[in-house]
């Protein structure tokens, strides 16, 4: 009887054993799961860093590359003496920007980029048909800066396509739904 019960104890002790081993390897494989995660956390955000720090520095080389443009750009109009200058420059990539003696100024033909501006946004919202008249229009007032051209277009842009303060309202909108309040 005692040599059955050893027996008895020993399987008993060999399977507590083997539940042993089995519960070892099963803490085992969570342990490396758990280190393999951490690993993988700590990739991403070694490279969540390298990434904010690559933009920082494009974005450090741009504010770089705007002032250096800056100077230059005040250095060329020094040279010019008399006169009124100003510029504005955006970066559309950026969106840095800057102004060299910004005030306001007769705009002369500046005006027929906004009109340009407002014919292509009528186009676009199907207030005003692209014509070969119209095309033609623009083509004079850009390339030759033709005033009869800007007038007709500016009539175009009315809601009866004849008057010319209906038409310059729509410019004005357009010009002050795009932010140009210096203009």
């Amino acid at each position: 009887m005692k040599k059955i019960g050893l027996w008895i104890v020993v399987i008993l002790l060999l399977l507590c054993l083997g539940g042993l081993g089995f519960r070892c390897r099963q803490t085992y494989r969570e342990i490396s799961r758990l280190e393999e995660e951490q690993e993988q956390a700590k990739r991403r955000q070694e490279e969540q860093e390298r990434l904010k720090r690559e933009q920082q520095e494009e974005e450090e080389k741009r504010q770089r590359e705007m002032q250096e443009l800056q100077s230059m750009l005040e250095e060329m109009l020094a040279g010019f003496g008399d006169g009124e200058w100003a510029i504005y420059l955006k970066d559309l990539t950026g969106g840095g920007s800057f102004d060299i003696n910004s005030r306001q100024m007769e705009s002369a033909s500046l005006i027929k980029l906004y009109i340009m501006g407002a014919v292509w946004q009528a186009v676009e919202e199907g207030t005003l048909s692209y014509t070969p008249q119209i095309q033609e229009l623009l083509t004079q007032m850009i390339t030759v800066s033709d005033n009869e051209s800007s007038n007709r277009l500016v009539e175009a842009l009315s809601p009866d396509g004849s008057s010319h303060a209906e038409g310059r309202a729509v410019v004005n909108g357009f010009a002050a739904a795009n932010g140009f309040a210096d203009t």
